[in-house]
């Protein structure tokens, strides 16, 4: 296995293109120091490398490499995202982390949402170093959770198209590099993969941060930290007091990064 020694390009890889129609800090970012080791980052359904930038900066200064694809469909126009399905959103992080993995000592994942998700799939299919879920999307609030399940067993989804999303609960998560609408297809093919997924979490041989907020009105923490918990044996948990759904751009964004590092350079919170 090689080290960061031999630079990459990203640009090379799916996930690092930059669209001319693309959204203004919706572009994929990444750092590269020469370290031994690096985190990969996955954005959550709707948004976009934007919610990680100013959360890497820890990173960075902690001596890890750090990757932030853009997930296909993202970042540009909603229409774009609305026909796709969850292989397509998943296919083109199996082409980068087998990359990463061949180039550093240890390669870490950390996904948001739908994307700590996707994340945890790709520690069950490669051997990663670590695994770290902000506010996972195993469970959603139960009125989302109805409608999903249902629209998805009555294949209704392309009937759907794109929905507004709520207002109100999640104050302050909202961003400029995400969406305000849903398209109901690719958010109905991340539901129905997730109940698949649930069957399998507890073959993590990896070790795995459990990180979420208490206010979170999107993905309930009890309800993803029993399943989590319950499943998995190297299971730790850190409760963000006050923190919503994004937590990257929270402002506990500083303390998230301290704990996590913390854990993932010597085990503990």
């Amino acid at each position: 296995m090689q080290t960061a020694s031999a630079a990459l390009e990203p640009k090379q890889l799916p996930g690092f293109e930059s669209p001319s129609n693309l959204m203004k800090g919706c572009q994929p970012i990444w750092h590269q120091a020469g370290n031994a080791e690096a985190i990969l980052f996955v954005h959550g359904f709707t948004g976009s490398p934007g919610d990680f930038r100013t959360f890497t900066e820890a990173y960075s200064a902690a001596g890890y490499d750090w990757f932030v694809p853009l997930l296909p469909g993202h970042g540009t126009q909603v229409e774009d995202l609305a026909k796709l399905v969850y292989r397509d959103l998943f296919d083109p992080l199996c082409l980068i982390t087998p990359e990463l993995l061949h180039r550093y000592k240890k390669l870490h994942l950390v996904g948001l949402s739908y994307g700590a998700v996707m994340a945890s799939q790709l520690a069950l299919e490669y051997p990663v170093g670590s695994l770290t879920l902000l506010a996972p999307a195993f469970f959603l609030r139960p009125d989302l959770a109805f409608k999903f399940r249902w629209i998805h067993r009555l294949g209704l989804a392309r009937f759907y198209g794109i929905r507004p999303k709520a207002k109100g609960g999640e104050r302050g998560t909202e961003s400029a590099y995400s969406y305000t609408s849903v398209p109901v297809l690719p958010a109905t093919s991340l539901f129905a993969q997730t109940q698949k997924l649930r069957k399998r979490i507890h073959q993590l041989g990896v070790e795995v941060l459990h990180i979420h907020g208490d206010k979170d009105e999107t993905t309930p923490l009890l309800a993803n930290r029993e399943f989590l918990s319950a499943s998995i044996a190297t299971y730790k948990f850190y409760e963000v007091k006050g923190g919503l759904h994004v937590l990257p751009i929270g402002a506990q964004k500083k303390d998230i990064a301290r704990h996590h590092l913390s854990w993932l350079k010597k085990g503990v919170l």
